[in-house]
């Protein structure tokens, strides 16, 4: 049987290869230890993302999993 979304998604969030979601117009993209300092010391470190489309319901305004 197929995992759900929400299975899919939580399994990579606990084994650490993703963040949980979050709106990437409306949040912060949430960033490393790593990725804090090096933007402190004047790096700019880049964030890989991937969207993950049919998460946002416009019947209820909110994300589905």
């Amino acid at each position: 049987m197929a995992r759900s979304r929400a299975e899919w998604l939580a399994e990579g969030v606990e084994a650490g290869w993703c963040s949980e979601v979050f709106c990437g117009t409306h949040s912060t993209v949430p960033s490393s230890d790593v990725e804090i300092a090096r933007w402190e010391d004047g790096d700019d470190p880049c964030t890989a993302l991937v969207r993950v489309d049919g998460l946002w319901n416009n019947d209820t305004q909110e994300v589905s999993l």
